[in-house]
């Protein structure tokens, strides 16, 4: 399979075991391949005794053939905030971060953080956020895209990290070159002792 930013892309093989469509007012039966929306799904790849974690998804959709073939496509959290009207809110002068607070909030949504630019150890400011007279909901948008629309205005980023948490990145966090490396790429050199290819004779 693969795995973008937002979405994962899987294809299964059950072998031996028939992949159905699960039918939650029947008795779970274990020699099937169960298939429902909304599984959560966490890839991750393995290498040597290091688990490195791809992500958290959840099934959005599924395929079956007829020859037992599975392909299966999820999304990050962001699926349930895109699938999600906003309820009623109306604000003001609240700085932005307080508006997507108080609109995931709002929804019982609290897997969130917002990473502070922060100049020195007392601002904890960053020039990004703005605070608008009046700031209210439409009845006809997701909570999503009226967190898109607020990062526009902002500048930020809004994305699910590897532990299924939505992270806020202001303008300022991103470009900040005093803040230290959040990873370090590792590698060693090996040495392969390959054989001498033969000449061929003639």
């Amino acid at each position: 399979g693969s795995v973008t930013s937002n979405a994962l892309s899987v294809a299964l093989e059950g072998y031996d075991r028939k992949g159905i469509e699960y039918d939650k007012t029947l008795a779970f039966n274990k020699d099937n391949i169960n298939l429902y929306k909304n599984v959560k799904v966490m890839p991750f790849y393995k290498i040597d005794n290091d688990v490195v974690n791809q992500g958290i998804f959840y099934v959005d959709s599924f395929m079956l053939s007829e020859f037992g073939d599975i392909d299966l496509q999820a999304l990050d959290g962001a699926k349930f905030l895109q699938e999600m009207l906003a309820p009623d809110i109306v604000i003001q002068n609240a700085p932005s971060q307080a508006i997507i607070r108080r609109l995931l909030d709002g929804i019982g949504f609290t897997s969130y953080n917002f990473n502070t630019y922060a100049k020195d150890s007392t601002d904890l400011t960053d020039t990004a956020t703005i605070v608008p007279l009046f700031w209210y909901t439409e009845d006809t948008k997701t909570v999503w895209e009226h967190i898109q629309d607020l990062c526009r205005d902002t500048q930020m980023i809004a994305t699910f990290d590897n532990n299924d948490i939505l992270q806020f990145y202001p303008r300022d966090y991103l470009f900040d070159k005093t803040r230290g490396t959040n990873f370090k790429f590792r590698s060693e050199k090996k040495l392969l002792n390959l054989p001498t290819a033969l000449k061929p004779s003639f």
